[in-house]
């Protein structure tokens, strides 16, 4: 778990691991049309013009500072992240479906196949 090593998930998404897929389903702009959007209308508004590189950069302010203490110990942090089979960030509730939750443990979540 990540805690409050990043404060959104497009931290460390996408990734090699997590790549931006080639059509969205369903279409976010129109979820009424059946027709998935293509991927590539958004590529000019990430930051790093990629489907597997991470959506945003760690936020700085203008400097070398920001939320964070130390900026380059907090990019390797996430580089680490990005390499792990399963992510689950603070507020994350993107997984409530698949994972439980306290008071319950997480002791057995590889057999569970989390």
């Amino acid at each position: 778990m990540g805690s409050d090593l990043a404060h959104h998930n497009g931290e460390f998404r996408a990734s090699i691991h997590r790549v931006l897929p080639r059509l969205i389903y369903p279409n976010p702009i129109d979820p009424s049309s059946s027709t998935p959007l293509p991927t590539y209308v958004f590529l000019h508004i990430l930051c790093n013009d990629s489907t597997i590189k991470p959506y945003y950069n760690i936020a700085t302010m203008g400097t070398e500072t920001g939320v964070q203490h130390n900026l380059k110990e907090a990019e390797k942090a996430i580089e680490k992240l990005i390499g792990l089979m399963r992510v689950m960030m603070g507020h994350d509730d993107s997984d409530k479906d698949v994972v439980e939750f306290f008071p319950k443990y997480a002791n057995s979540w590889k057999a569970l196949n989390w």
